[in-house]
């Protein structure tokens, strides 16, 4: 049986998307604001858990508030930050959406 725990979070940051190689959506090329939408799966092994998912979204906002929030986060996409947090976390699948909207996914 898998067993997974998960935390949700937002942060607000501006960002942009330098190379945009899409017309329609040049104003990508600049800064703009968002709203940072991160959902966050880790690994359990028993059902008496093995992290408490209070201290996992504890020490994830403290580390996302450091890093990124309120932050000019030039070229960082929703894929970067995904990756980040999987790296510095163990996660084993990281969600980021803007505004809880449109977003990417990373997975083991």
């Amino acid at each position: 049986m898998k067993r997974e725990i998960f935390i949700k979070t937002s942060f607000a940051a501006l960002h942009n998307w330098p190379a945009c190689p899409f017309e329609e959506v040049r104003y990508l090329r600049r800064l703009h604001r968002h709203i940072f939408h991160v959902q966050a799966w880790f690994p359990v092994h028993h059902n008496d858990r093995d992290l408490e998912f209070i201290k996992v979204k504890q020490d994830i906002n403290l580390w996302i508030r450091n890093k990124w929030e309120d932050q000019e986060l030039i070229g960082i996409s929703c894929e970067m930050m995904a990756e980040a947090l999987m790296n510095n976390f163990g996660c084993s699948k990281v969600t980021v959406s803007e505004d809880n909207e449109n977003g990417a996914t990373i997975e083991k």
